[in-house]
């Protein structure tokens, strides 16, 4: 997985910070308790139209997690991922950006 990021990397010019905030609607999930993870909010570049479905099942098929993670829509493009511990948000960081960044 981590070389195959590696290539989509190198095609894209990421910025080092975006100065966009982004705004997570306070109902996304049920409870509190059911709120509590680690995060991450990716964007979608393409501009058609996706099924979010077939996506999701196939970012879990590329992320496999080993705790848990769910995805969820949220404004224009934008996917937050709440993955259940700690380790699974930094594998899949690592393998995106390199593990030299922070996590």
């Amino acid at each position: 997985m981590a070389h195959e990021m590696g290539k989509m990397k190198e095609a894209l010019n990421f910025a080092e910070a975006e100065n966009n905030s982004v705004m997570v609607p306070l109902g996304l999930w049920h409870a509190e308790t059911d709120s509590q993870g680690f995060y991450l909010v990716g964007r979608l570049l393409g501009r058609r139209n996706f099924n979010f479905e077939a996506l999701k099942q196939t970012l879990m098929n590329v992320f496999n997690p080993l705790k848990g993670l769910d995805i969820r829509l949220i404004e224009n493009g934008r996917l937050l991922f709440k993955f259940t511990h700690i380790l699974d948000r930094k594998r899949v960081i690592e393998a995106v950006l390199g593990p030299s960044k922070r996590t």
